[in-house]
């Protein structure tokens, strides 16, 4: 049977995809990336016998990271997707974060907001999938090489804390029982929060974390 015309309408005699660019075919048109690169301008400069950088020089790559923290994994490296789930699931962030990997089993995890950056640093000691992630504050002096003997600085929270002994004597004294104390945060020194102490305290990859820390005052335990 014939096909009548006019129930077909006519062929567009311009391509879908628009009008091609002057001198490139349709098939350049389409692979030409439509993205514009990003803008990183590199230049040279003379090299001198040792590279020497100065503190103008670190400013601009300090501003990038400095809502940074480094972290690793004792043991094996964990797998990247398993330990972003966990990480986004045991911290409740109120601004985005991202895992960046790193050499020698490190992760730089970079933060929007300075609030949660205060919050995963303060908080723990953080154990994710089963180990403990050991974190500190990024610096531009940071090397990712990691040294299984190096003391590791933890956070601990003591809670029942001894209100005669909320002093930099009975802090340290207490918090050595679980390691070396060598900070605490700003509500434990300026006593503004009573309900728990926080302290940083260096231990070893083999250390016991205690559940109980025994103290006696005046005879009683």
């Amino acid at each position: 049977m014939a096909a009548n015309p006019l129930h077909f309408p006519p062929l567009r005699t311009s391509s879908e995809l628009g009008p091609p660019s002057a001198g490139l075919s349709y098939a350049a048109n389409v692979s030409a990336s439509s993205s514009k690169p990003t803008l990183f301008p590199v230049s040279f400069f003379s090299p001198a016998k040792n590279l020497s950088f100065k503190a103008d020089d670190l400013s601009e790559g300090k501003s990038i990271w400095t809502s940074a923290l480094i972290g690793y994994s004792l043991g094996p490296r964990p797998y990247y997707e398993r330990l972003l789930k966990a990480m986004l699931k045991l911290w409740q962030l109120k601004g985005s974060m991202s895992l960046l990997s790193l050499a020698d089993g490190f992760f730089l995890l970079k933060f929007s907001t300075e609030e949660d950056l205060e919050m995963v640093l303060s908080g723990g000691p953080w154990f994710l999938l089963g180990k403990p992630f050991i974190l500190q504050r990024w610096s531009p002096k940071f090397k990712p090489k990691r040294d299984e003997d190096a003391p590791i600085p933890i956070w601990i929270k003591i809670v029942d804390f001894p209100l005669a002994l909320w002093t930099p004597t009975g802090i340290s004294k207490i918090s050595s029982y679980v390691g070396i104390p060598i900070s605490v945060d700003s509500l434990t020194a300026n006593r503004t929060r009573l309900t728990f102490a926080r302290v940083c305290v260096l231990i070893s990859k083999d250390s016991v974390l205690p559940d109980e820390i025994p103290i006696e005052i005046e005879g009683d335990d």
